[in-house]
């Protein structure tokens, strides 16, 4: 079920596991897209190594529409976050350069790639 605008992950999706989360994530930035609302939208999110996140994001006309913080940590195979009462860990699959994340029907519901100009 779930949406039908969004697709499942690719055949050529790997798993990213805790090591390469801790990696993936501390002092990283990511720059990408998110699902909501049956819209897609554009943020970009720096992650500190003490597990801070600080980001900016909104609709593709408006990419730095809003701005927010939150929390992250590496929980078994998933990436945690938490923005305000907002707490969701998912998997995290590696498509190419891309990273994806799925919702709970399993369908790609955001993806980023590594930010190389940095926090």
């Amino acid at each position: 079920m779930g949406d039908p605008n969004l697709d499942g992950l690719p055949e050529t999706a790997v798993m990213v596991t805790a090591q390469e989360l801790e990696t993936l994530f501390s002092n990283q930035t990511h720059g990408g897209k998110y699902y909501d609302d049956r819209k897609w939208f554009v943020y970009r999110e720096s992650h500190s190594p003490e597990g801070q996140i600080k980001g900016s994001g909104g609709p593709p006309d408006n990419p730095t529409q809003w701005n927010w913080t939150g929390s992250w940590k590496v929980e078994s195979e998933n990436i945690c976050r938490r923005y305000d009462e907002d707490y969701s860990c998912r998997p995290v699959y590696r498509v190419g350069a891309v990273y994806q994340q799925t919702d709970e029907h399993d369908k790609v519901s955001s993806e980023f790639t590594i930010d190389l100009d940095g926090p």
